[in-house]
C-alpha cells in the first residue's frame, strides 16, 4: 500500500534547542497557548491539545524566563537569524553576514537547525 508523503512546505516543523551555551534555550517553529496547546503559527489551527504538551506551571515558568511563545519568527530579519542560528550552534555573538547576496529565510533557517540538531545526535545527514 502506498500512502502519500507529506511535503516539507506543508507540514509543521516545531523545533525546541537547547542552545550550546547549556542556559538557554530556542523556539522556532510553534507557539503554545496558556492552556498548553500547540499551535501552527502559519495556519492557526491546533496541532496538539494541551493534554501532556506542557502543563501550566512549566508555561508560566518559562514566560517568567523571558521565553516568548508568541514570537513571529517569520518576520525575523536575516541579522536576526544569523544571530539565533550562532545561539543554537554555541558560535560567537555579534556575527556578521558570511554572504550579503544569499538570501535566509525562515524555511532555510529551520532546515539548517534541523541538520544541526541531527549532526549533535549523531544522525547521519544526506543532502541534496
Amino acid at each position: 500500500q502506498i500512502t502519500q508523503r507529506r511535503k516539507w512546505e506543508h507540514s509543521t516543523h516545531p523545533y525546541i534547542f537547547f542552545n550550546k551555551d547549556k542556559e538557554t534555550i530556542t523556539f522556532v517553529g510553534f507557539r503554545v497557548t496558556k492552556q498548553g496547546d500547540l499551535v501552527d503559527p502559519k495556519s492557526g489551527l491546533v496541532v496538539e491539545e494541551g493534554r501532556g504538551i506542557m502543563t501550566r506551571k512549566l508555561y508560566e515558568g518559562l514566560v517568567a524566563n523571558r521565553v516568548d511563545f508568541n514570537e513571529d519568527y517569520n518576520t525575523w530579519r536575516k541579522d536576526l537569524m544569523i544571530s539565533k542560528l550562532g545561539t543554537v550552534m554555541g558560535l560567537q555573538q555579534d556575527l556578521d553576514d558570511p554572504d550579503t547576496s544569499y538570501v535566509l529565510t525562515v524555511d532555510n533557517l529551520i532546515k539548517m537547525l534541523a541538520i544541526q540538531m541531527r549532526f549533535r545526535c549523531g544522525i547521519p545527514v544526506v543532502i541534496m
